[in-house]
């Protein structure tokens, strides 16, 4: 047998990188099937998995990749999940696992600051925080307390703790690039010890932002700035039960957020289908391509709280500043709001020791809204949960008995739409009566956020749900996906971040703005051997 080129050179990488990193850490066998699996049902061939167990072994391994020609995608734990999970964007690319780097490098708590590799989790913080009293938020997300804090604030992800721009919150990082140099931000390699902690746009032109949804190296530490622990954190519910008042429903969020800033974290307004998602089991009896009609939707929601959408923000301050915020917001809402509802966390215990004290199957499902309440508080307050993650469940996949749920592996089907939306109170009821027309076209239910993050801006995420093992549902599902993308690209609604199957809907080669970053990731990287195509463009198209 004759072994080409490219396979002669994947063969001696593979010899230089067992030398680097041990033959147990470089991974070609059926142990390659659980890095394949993916909720969107994406498939990639992989060569190889290599896996450092340290952040000095990353230079070489790239070194080697870049001798060789060979792609290497490196992941911080893979659970990026609806964009593409762990797989690369193109195909024979080797993946670079840094999920075992998992050192807490430095904690500052004067100036609230940590330093971690990618493999550090949500929980991994959390529970770091905890063994040493210090009092800090964790920044969480609606995923899995099990994914990387790094991945998601390079994806340029959010969450729900007072930082809630998770890239804003990176104040430096150390970097691999694609000769094997070392890249350090600005201020610390120029001898700031501490201020490059402090002050995230260093010195000179802004270079740290590439590695941000870029493919420009391998980022091996970051540093970012946390909230600290307030006195009160009270989030506050509010229920809409009328579309019509939807657009003034949206101005209200808009002066609470103008006027109240990062006491308020940021504000969510979910839709029916979206709380029922993480509620109650999805209806056996709906045909494959069919979705749930109105009179459904109001059956499965009676005697659980939920409204056409719900409202849901979060206080964080001292006692007086909390309790002037809320009397603030409970004047601001009362027009568009029968009621408003705020909740600490005690409180919730409170309420579900007395409701398990009352009969009926009304003061039951009362106690298990609670038990939802509950969780989601624990988002609020720094405390990583699962609360959101179930949702993938709904229409697919098998839960686990125990452990942390992983939709990937669990045969979920699932693709995020995450575009970000001008906070135009009068616009964005036609930006949802254009997602619930397509969604429902193509067979998937609507289930609808929208998070406010400031008031000139709001994010929606639109998660498509669907069984991966019924052929025509993926079809409907990424042909869904592309119909909202065109369609926002029409109104000017852009996603904020993309899956790999779907780059082409968004990216234009001609553009001034991609031709420069090829012109840049040419010049970094000349053998695009760092994650080619995710964002930046391939050799091929450059």
């Amino acid at each position: 047998m004759t072994i080409n080129k490219k396979d002669q050179g994947i063969l001696q990488a593979l010899n230089e990188w067992i030398s680097i990193v041990g033959i147990d850490r470089v991974i070609t066998s059926e142990e390659l099937t659980i890095y394949k699996a993916d909720t969107d049902v994406v498939s990639r061939n992989i060569p190889a998995v290599v896996k450092p167990s340290s952040p000095d072994q990353v230079s070489p391994i790239v070194k080697v990749a870049n001798c060789h020609k060979i792609a290497i995608y490196p992941i911080s734990t893979g659970k990026n999940w609806g964009y593409g999970s762990g797989l690369p964007t193109t195909e024979d690319t080797v993946i670079l696992d840094l999920s075992d780097l998992r050192k807490i490098v430095d904690f500052d708590a004067e100036l609230g600051t940590v330093t971690v590799q990618p493999g550090v989790t949500q929980q991994d913080l959390r529970d770091y925080l905890d063994k040493n009293n210090l009092p800090f938020l964790v920044p969480t997300t609606g995923s899995s307390p099990n994914c990387s804090l790094m991945g998601n604030a390079l994806e340029r992800g959010y969450g729900i703790a007072p930082i809630a721009d998770h890239f804003e919150a990176i104040m430096s990082l150390k970097a691999v690039l694609p000769n094997g140099d070392i890249y350090i931000s600005p201020l610390r390699e120029m001898g700031g010890k501490l201020i490059h902690k402090g002050y995230k746009w260093g010195f000179g032109p802004y270079i740290d932002g590439l590695f941000s949804q870029g493919a420009f190296g391998i980022v091996t530490e970051v540093t970012l700035s946390l909230s600290r622990q307030p006195e009160i954190v009270e989030a506050f519910y509010f229920w809409v039960d009328d579309q019509a008042t939807l657009e003034s429903t949206l101005m209200t969020i808009q002066e609470i957020v103008r006027t109240l800033g990062d006491i308020t974290g940021s504000i969510k307004l979910f839709n029916s289908l979206q709380f029922l998602s993480v509620s109650v089991p999805y209806p056996m009896n709906i045909p494959s391509g069919e979705t749930l009609s109105n009179n459904q939707i109001a059956k499965l929601s009676a005697g659980r709280n939920i409204s056409l959408w719900m409202g849901m923000g979060t206080l964080y301050g001292s006692r007086h500043i909390v309790k002037a915020a809320r009397n603030l917001i409970k004047d601001l809402i009362k027009p568009i709001s029968k009621r408003v509802l705020f909740l600490t966390k005690s409180r919730v215990k409170r309420l579900q020791k007395i409701g398990s004290l009352l009969p009926g199957n009304w003061a039951k499902k009362q106690v298990s809204a609670l038990k939802l309440v509950e969780q989601a508080l624990m988002l609020v307050e720094g405390r990583p949960s699962e609360y959101a993650l179930s949702l993938s469940y709904w229409k697919s996949g098998q839960r686990p008995d125990s452990g942390y749920l992983n939709p990937a592996n669990d045969g979920c089907g699932l693709i995020w739409y995450a575009p970000l939306v001008p906070m135009k109170p009068k616009d964005i009821p036609r930006y949802i009566k254009n997602v619930e027309y397509i969604c429902r076209q193509y067979g998937l239910e609507p289930l609808i956020t929208l998070t406010c993050h400031s008031h000139r801006c709001l994010t929606s995420t639109v998660p498509l749900l669907f069984d991966p093992q019924i052929s025509r549902e993926v079809e409907r599902a990424h042909a869904c996906y592309k119909a909202l993308v065109s369609m926002g690209k029409q109104e000017g609604w852009i996603p904020y971040r993309i899956g790999i199957n779907f780059r082409q809907e968004l990216i234009d080669p001609n553009q001034p703005f991609w031709r420069l970053v090829t012109k840049l990731k040419t010049a970094v990287d000349p053998n695009h051997i760092i994650a080619p195509g995710r964002y930046a463009l391939t050799k091929d198209e450059s």
